[in-house]
């Protein structure tokens, strides 16, 4: 089975470990499920993340909603949306501002806007669904710190610049998610392959022995 996995699964090289933040270092903290995002120390929902699958859907796979002043699900405001290309790239799309980004994830690089420049995702851990990644400027900055729980259900964001341009500040929380969700889409594709092989081993020692 760990054969099978290492044919289909791709991993990225690791690196070094991010140094120990200074006490007191101010950052914007959020909780992760497949529901949606919670900023820490609060009990309820500050994003929503709706995820439409299905042969006959429309549309982007997610979307990130925004709850912030909401007072009915109705009433939230769009962040960003995201799916995937057949090439394995991911595209975000910004509605409110008509701006579309397109990357491949794990290790790859955007354009961000606000000054921000080229930005580089690195893995930094990887062990299954167990992952974590960091997001680097130009300069090696780090903007954003993502982890994901071994059980796949649970995982942080956390962004170490609170002082970011609204639309930076939208890009880097929806490209966090992306690495989040890419990583489990990768696994459940990963074991529809073992699954298939298995199937197809099955089916061959079957047919040599009939």
């Amino acid at each position: 089975m760990e054969a099978l996995k290492r044919k289909f699964i791709k991993y990225a090289p690791p690196v070094p470990p991010l140094p120990q933040l200074e006490p007191g270092t101010k950052t914007y903290k959020v909780t992760w499920t497949a529901a949606g995002l919670t900023v820490a120390g609060d009990t309820r929902l500050s994003y929503e993340i709706k995820h439409v699958t299905g042969f006959f859907s429309s549309g982007p796979e997610f979307t990130l909603l925004s709850l912030d002043g909401a007072q009915e699900p109705a009433a939230a405001t769009v962040i960003g949306t995201f799916d995937w290309a057949m090439s394995g790239k991911v595209k975000m799309r910004f509605p409110s501002r008509d701006v579309d980004i397109t990357y491949r994830p794990l290790n790859g690089s955007f354009e961000a806007h606000g000054g921000l420049g080229r930005l580089q995702w690195l893995a930094t851990g990887m062990d299954g669904y167990e992952a974590s990644w960091r997001l680097s400027d130009a300069e090696g900055r780090v903007l954003s710190l993502v982890d994901v729980h071994g059980s796949g259900e649970m995982g942080t964001i956390e962004i170490l610049t609170v002082d970011l341009p609204r639309d930076a500040f939208e890009e880097v929380l929806l490209s966090s998610l992306v690495q989040i969700e890419d990583n489990r889409r990768m696994w459940r594709n990963s074991r529809k392959s073992i699954i298939a092989v298995g199937v197809s081993s099955a089916g061959l020692a079957a047919g040599s022995l009939s």
